[in-house]
């Protein structure tokens, strides 16, 4: 049997059955069937680098101040989305990510500010993509009541082991 045949009936019949694990083509024309995400992040396809890298930043700033201590809390609600390393290196660095201050922090939630945050990856020129690597600028807003939306643009790169294994936040930078 023709190999393409065979790769378009076995992406046929994921997209039918809709079976747990996530299916879509790599660069290199490999099957990505990496699991899906646990909740809350279960929507979210692991072998999209778009969408992983979507999610795992929108969940970083989605800051809640009054349910959250600081913006480690924010990070650490990321985990699943993220490398081991990056997890770790969270814990010292969350609170430097972003534009938000520890005072602006302590404001909202002495005060149960609702804040918004939404990310969009941008268009803009980026290194090619690999099997194994990824990498995109993404526009975080932040959003709270009486206050100017704060804008940064984030440099985000996702590694995976192999073409056929999702993706994962694997580092970040924000530029102030």
């Amino acid at each position: 049997m023709n190999s393409a045949l065979v790769l378009l009936t076995a992406l046929a019949t994921t997209s039918i059955t809709g079976c747990a694990a996530a299916a879509t083509t790599t660069v290199d024309g490999k099957i990505c069937s990496a699991d899906s995400f646990a909740a809350p992040f279960a929507a979210t396809d692991p072998c999209d680098g778009e969408a992983v890298v979507t999610a795992a930043l929108a969940a970083v700033f989605d800051y809640r101040p009054g349910e959250q201590a600081d913006q480690r809390d924010a990070a650490r609600t990321a985990r699943p989305l993220l490398t081991p390393a990056l997890a770790q290196q969270a814990e010292s660095s969350a609170q430097a990510w972003g534009p938000v201050t520890a005072a602006q922090w302590q404001r909202w939630r002495a005060d149960h500010t609702p804040v918004h945050t939404s990310v969009t990856v941008s268009r803009d020129d980026h290194p090619p993509d690999t099997v194994t690597a990824f990498a995109r600028v993404a526009v975080v807003e932040i959003e709270a009541p009486d206050t100017t939306p704060i804008t940064f643009p984030v440099y985000a790169t996702l590694s995976r082991t192999a073409p056929t294994t999702g993706w994962f936040l694997s580092g970040l930078r924000v530029q102030a």
